[in-house]
């Protein structure tokens, strides 16, 4: 082999043991960065494991502690460290929350590791973390790390520290320490960071279950508080509430329930309602929730009502009546779950109802029969109604008046419409009035003499004015009669009193006379002169016969009172003429002048009476007349048919006084007279009066 291929062969083996070397050097490296990956990936597969381990922590409880306990123990786990611990903010200070290893490390107790504080601002760490939101690792502190020394730390080589976030805020620190120097490198920040998000999301989701479990808390006890008012307001209410099922079976049942029915809750419930209701009720019930009550809402073909009345067996067995109303609780399908039914007892009131319309049937009964018009006029005086009684009285049918005015009727004569009014008045202002007395002219045109009294009343609401009419004509006609019957019953006792006086007086003078005069001519008539004897005689018989004619004139007095003679048409002219025969000697010895007319006219009468009258006024007129007499006889024929007879003299007059007493019976103008008895003119009324004339 020549030195030249020698010498190209050592080259050759050098270049390869170069290349050999270089291979080696490769390998090596290679296992070098694999041995790193494989680390690098255990430390990964470590990583993502120990996060899946605290996420599954997370999902299975909501329990803020263990799964932060949980955080840490994977932590440590993972990254190498000798203690852990999770601090929270509040405020500006970091308060520690969980933690691992301190106890060994720092020879404190757990109860002053749980108590341990820290002002953020004063720590760097701290400080840095939460004011960039990043991770921080030292892997060697330096004497000045306030962190190490100032807390007497002294024993931590090395530490990290990386923020807990919670919605972009940082509210905690998640921090790991080693004894080593360079134990914890910066990388160690990234996978801190990891578990710092994790505490972060337990935190989140703790905070998320604490409101949430305060606010089911708030709102159970809303619920309850609202429970315990409903449960309180349906204990106290009068009305009752029972709650149904969609079977028809009780499953509330309120007090006023328990009260009226006589059960408990207790023993009803679970039972059928139509269990409690007569069997009218009941069925319709039965029917209704076994045939629909599962039916959805708007099905209405077999709804049952919302609002009725029904009957309630009480325990007791005496049925109450119930008005109820119905309202239904659906479920998500909009069936029918609860019926809810709320009641009112109106047994009393249907009661007093019917009690209300007997009495008002029979007041409707009185008023309609009431044998007085009972009629009701509104505040404007118009009339609304009227019983039978008031249309009989009026005349009118009470249709016919209805709606009008009491004054628009033309019942009330002018002269009485004020009186009207000032009564209406005082009835709408709501006083009693009457007894008044009005004449009502019917619709005949007949009058009627009534007595109305009013008062005011209220029917339903509204105020009106009842008043009360009551005839009065027969009334007041037996009060006529009566008024006239006790003047003539006084007027006949004054007649009785002056008749006996007549007697004991006037009868006594003459027959007294006749009497002495009898006694003196028993005694003395044998010795008596002829002259004599013939004086007393005379005045006997003067004396016999004035009492004859006051006899006469008593029973004259009598008979024109008593009896009854026939009326017929006859000549004055010869009545006059006849009485002035009669009286031929007075007038002769009082040489009276009589001018009488030339006719005179044809009168209904009884002559003797008639006689009488004339010869009464002529006998006055000789006797109180001038001296000698002057008498006017004469009539006139009034308008009315009737004629007015009068006897004029010339005597000097009567006052009014004398003039008042001229027709009382048994009244002498001049007592004195021998001719006078008191009769004549008394006479003369009661023949006028009881031929139908006036006298004067």
């Amino acid at each position: 082999m020549t030195p030249e291929k020698e010498a190209q062969l050592l080259a050759e083996i050098a270049a390869l043991q170069q290349r050999v070397a270089e291979l080696e050097a490769e390998q090596q490296q290679r296992e070098v960065e694999l041995a790193h990956w494989l680390a690098a990936e255990r430390e990964h597969w470590a990583l993502a494991d120990a996060l899946n381990q605290t996420g599954a922590a997370i999902s299975s409880t909501l329990r803020g502690e263990e799964v932060l306990d949980r955080v840490l123990d994977e932590l440590t786990r993972v990254v190498a460290c000798d203690a852990a611990c999770i601090l929270l903010i509040q405020a500006d200070m970091a308060r520690v929350y969980r933690w691992r290893g301190y106890v060994q490390a720092e020879r404190a107790s757990p109860k002053a590791i749980v108590s341990a504080t820290f002002h953020i601002d004063r720590m760097p760490v701290l400080k840095a973390v939460r004011d960039t939101g990043r991770p921080l690792a030292v892997a060697q502190p330096a004497e000045q790390d306030a962190w190490v020394h100032k807390f007497g730390r002294v024993w931590v080589k090395s530490y990290a520290c990386a923020p807990i976030r919670r919605r972009g805020k940082v509210v905690g620190f998640l921090t790991i320490d080693s004894e080593t120097t360079h134990y914890i490198e910066p990388a160690d920040a990234d996978a801190l960071q990891a578990f710092a998000d994790q505490a972060a999301l337990a935190l989140e989701n703790v905070g998320l279950h604490n409101q949430v479990r305060e606010e089911i808390i708030r709102r159970v006890r809303t619920l309850k508080k609202e429970r315990n008012f409903i449960s309180t307001l349906l204990d106290t209410a009068d009305a009752l509430v029972v709650a149904l099922d969609r079977e028809g079976r009780i499953v509330h049942f309120n007090r006023a329930c328990e009260q009226i029915s006589g059960y408990s809750l207790a023993e009803v419930k679970n039972r059928y309602a139509w269990e409690l209701l007569p069997p009218e009720a009941g069925d319709i019930v039965q029917h209704y929730f076994t045939t629909s009550s599962h039916k959805p809402s708007g099905d209405t073909s077999n709804r049952m009502q919302s609002k009725f009345e029904a009957h309630l067996v009480p325990k007791t067995g005496q049925q109450r009546l119930i008005a109820w109303s119905n309202a239904t609780l659906l479920d998500k399908t909009d069936a029918v779950e609860y019926v809810i039914a709320t009641g009112i007892d109106i047994t009393e009131q249907r009661q007093a109802e019917a009690a209300l319309r007997e009495s008002e049937e029979r007041f409707k009964k009185l008023f309609e029969f009431a044998p007085d018009a009972y009629y009701l006029n509104d505040l404007n005086g118009r009339i609304i109604d009227g019983n039978r009684a008031a249309e009989e009285l009026i005349g009118y049918q009470k249709e016919a008046v209805i709606g009008k005015n009491l004054l628009e009727l033309n019942l009330l004569s002018p002269q009485e419409i004020p009186k009207a009014l000032a009564a209406l008045t005082k009835g709408l202002q709501g006083d009693v009035t009457g007894p008044d007395e009005f004449i009502l002219t019917r619709k005949d045109g007949s009058q009627v003499k009534v007595e109305i009294r009013t008062f005011p009343v209220e029917i339903g609401d509204q105020k009106v004015v009842l008043g009360i009419a009551r005839d009065i004509t027969e009334h007041k006609q037996i009060e006529e009669a009566l008024r006239q019957q006790n003047e003539q019953l006084q007027a006949r006792n004054q007649e009785l009193d002056a008749y006996a006086r007549t007697v004991a007086h006037d009868l006594k003078n003459p027959i007294g006379t006749l009497t002495t005069m009898a006694q003196v001519l028993a005694e003395a008539y044998s010795t008596m002169p002829p002259e004599e004897l013939g004086e007393y005689l005379q005045s006997m018989a003067r004396s016999s016969q004035k009492a004859n004619r006051i006899v006469e004139g008593l029973l004259l007095l009598a008979g024109v009172r008593q009896r009854t003679v026939a009326i017929r048409s006859l000549n004055m002219a010869n009545i006059v003429a006849e009485t002035l025969a009669s009286m031929a000697d007075m007038i002769e010895a009082q040489q009276a002048e009589i001018i009488t007319p030339s006719e005179w006219p044809t009168v209904l009468g009884y002559a003797p009476w008639l006689e009488e009258v004339w010869s009464n006024y002529i006998s006055n007129g000789l006797k109180y007349g001038g001296q000698p007499p002057r008498l006017e006889l004469g009539f006139k024929v009034q308008a009315d048919g009737m004629a007015r007879f009068w006897v004029k003299d010339n005597g000097p007059g009567l006052t009014a006084e004398a003039q008042a007493q001229l027709f009382t019976e048994f009244t002498q103008l001049e007592p004195d007279r021998l001719d006078s008895y008191g009769l004549g003119l008394s006479i003369v009324r009661r023949i006028v009066e009881r031929l139908g004339g006036k006298w004067e």
